[in-house]
């Protein structure tokens, strides 16, 4: 499919999203009352998760609030009026008769902390871009509501009570930590992050539990390390980042599933985890200015985030593959009641992070196409080249400087045309190449990349690709940014059953051709291989993760058996139908 619009991939799904929430195309449309279903709570006209009151009311907001009035078209002052006018008398939203006693609390109650405590952070972030003080009024008094329900939240036996309830487990109570921060930040009342920094704590460990609340609680820890400095807040993210990510509920296309564990709910991914996880990263890079986050949230947001959206532009789920090597064909499973929101959030924080002011410097930390308003810049993508355009908000000339990405074999940078002058050994450390002139006015930077071809095992340590031999090795193959898989769209041949074994030759690797309407032709690769079920050498094409999940969803295939072919070759020297003698060329190319 092609994208709606010319700019490229990353704004293309980004307005995509954007016209799904605030358009009438595709059922269901968010219309008024739709939207406040879960709030107004009519019993002749239910929506699902209706019970989860706030969730998507207070999404919708939050996601909407990021975007300037015109480019929605959505009254959203007018919405959230309408919305408060069902706040009940003791500060909440939704069923008035559910009493928060450690005797008496179950799934209901934790549906509706959840969306309470989603609804929290709708509205102050509201707040925090309008300055409404009706909106302010409402918000101090759902979080004094949900502050109530502590003790008996906290109490042992509601948490072993709680256990293994998925979606209504206690992640519903520990999310709250976010919309409380939020509201020290809207207030100044620090009592409410105070409150907050009690509740992170009662996380239980990652185990089996729903992935998208543990990461919402970390983005909350993360968000008292901002409000307060406190080293412990940050230690704590970082050990459990840490702790996920050296685990099998990391997943080598970048994301997480729906549920942690060896044994999950469900075996499938979910947009709103992929955006958790996304935005997690991008929120400890900029604590710490460690790549590592960063080049996280990169391949997250290539692989991971972008496989997540359909071509309606919602997020959503897809199954698995039981060994999780990838995912099976599914009906559209479009989660318009959290999913969808939650990746235009996402969106908005990428956007912001991409390219930002620092210490009076442009930094241009992530390569997308669109503009950027923060620094008035505009960005255009060709293949593997980038074109800056900045329009400064004052005349003062502005430092630059680009990051060299790891999955980078060679860069090269262009100011007006005329090479930039080479990086040092500093800069290389750095990971950043500065411009040693000012950027000015009307000036056009120019960056172009060689992709690095990559290996990864199921350790996901990188694997040289000279040290591959001639025993098949289960691997994962990256173009630049991009993990590169078999899919039955791009060849139905390949992915024929018996298809657990097929071989593919390393050394046959080579770009491909790819059809016009492809947002990444610069990352397909063709490669020879040996079939499990049938004698003959084939090609085949592999490609983007990313592409291999827009209109119908394919069956994809990220880890593959991969050997050298150097044997082969010498065997079959004279066969013209084979792949070259040890020709590593795709491996190395300079493009």
């Amino acid at each position: 499919m092609t994208l709606p619009t010319p700019t490229g991939e990353f704004s293309g799904r980004l307005a995509l999203v954007r016209d799904r929430l605030t358009t009438d195309t595709v059922v269901p449309a968010f219309s008024r009352p739709f939207v406040l279903a879960d709030v107004a709570l009519d019993p002749a006209n239910k929506r699902r998760f209706y019970n989860f009151s706030g969730d998507l009311s207070g999404r919708y907001i939050e996601a909407l609030t990021g975007l300037p009035p015109a480019e929605t078209g959505i009254d959203l002052p007018e919405l959230v009026t309408g919305l408060l006018q069902y706040q009940q008398p003791d500060g909440r939203f939704g069923r008035a008769d559910l009493i928060f006693s450690a005797d008496q609390i179950a799934d209901q109650h934790m549906a509706l902390l959840w969306g309470n405590g989603r609804l929290l952070v709708g509205l102050t972030t509201y707040f925090l871009a309008y300055g409404d003080e009706a909106v302010l009024r409402a918000a101090q008094r759902l979080g004094d509501f949900l502050l109530t329900t502590y003790d008996a939240c906290a109490r042992p036996e509601v948490r072993q009570r709680l256990n293994g309830l998925g979606a209504f487990g206690f992640i519903c109570f520990t999310q709250l930590n976010e919309g409380l921060v939020l509201l020290t930040r809207c207030t100044g009342n620090a009592d409410y992050a105070t409150r907050a920094a009690a509740i992170y704590p009662l996380l239980p460990p990652r185990g089996d539990q729903h992935s998208h609340g543990y990461l919402t609680t970390l983005r909350g820890v993360m968000m008292q390390y901002e409000l307060t400095g406190d080293p412990a807040h940050l230690r704590f993210v970082i050990d459990n980042y840490r702790d996920l990510v050296a685990s099998d509920d990391y997943l080598v296309w970048g994301g997480v599933k729906e549920y942690f564990g060896p044994t999950p709910l469900e075996n499938r991914d979910e947009g709103c985890s992929e955006a958790d996880f996304l935005r997690l990263s991008l929120q400890l890079y900029r604590a710490t200015n460690d790549g590592f986050y960063l080049d996280m949230a990169e391949r997250c947001l290539f692989n991971a985030f972008y496989f997540n959206q359909y071509d309606t532009g919602d997020f959503g789920h897809h199954h698995c593959n039981p060994d999780n090597s990838g995912f099976r064909p599914n009906y559209r499973h479009c989660a318009w009641w959290c999913c969808t929101m939650h990746g235009l959030r996402a969106f908005t924080d990428v956007r912001q992070y991409a390219i930002y002011q620092k210490n009076e410097q442009v930094s241009i930390d992530l390569f997308l196409d669109g503009h950027f308003e923060t620094d008035s810049l505009a960005v255009a993508k060709t293949g593997r080249q980038y074109t800056f355009t900045l329009t400064p908000k004052t005349d003062q000339p502005v430092p630059v400087q680009i990051r060299v990405p790891g999955w980078a074999e060679s860069c090269a940078v262009w100011v007006n045309d005329a090479p930039a002058d080479p990086m040092v050994d500093e800069d290389h450390r750095a990971g950043y190449w500065p411009l040693t002139n000012p950027w000015k006015p009307g000036d056009e930077i120019r960056v172009a990349f060689t992709y690095r071809l990559s290996l990864f095992d199921k350790t996901l340590s990188a694997v040289l690709p000279e040290s591959v031999e001639d025993t098949p090795q289960k691997l994962a193959l990256f173009c630049g940014p991009y993990l590169l898989v078999a899919d039955d769209r791009a060849d139905p041949t390949f992915v024929a059953e018996p298809l657990w074994e097929n071989i593919l030759y390393l050394n046959s690797l080579k770009p491909a051709p790819a059809p016009a309407d492809t947002a990444l032709p610069e990352a397909h690769y063709q490669a020879t291989y040996k079939h499990e079920g049938f004698p003959g050498i084939f090609p085949t094409t592999l490609r983007p993760m990313s592409e291999a999940g827009w209109g119908a969803r394919s069956y994809t295939m990220a880890w593959l058996w991969f050997m050298s072919g150097r044997n082969r070759d010498a065997n079959h020297a004279s066969d013209t139908t084979n792949i070259p003698a040890g020709n590593y060329a795709a491996m190395t190319e300079k493009s």
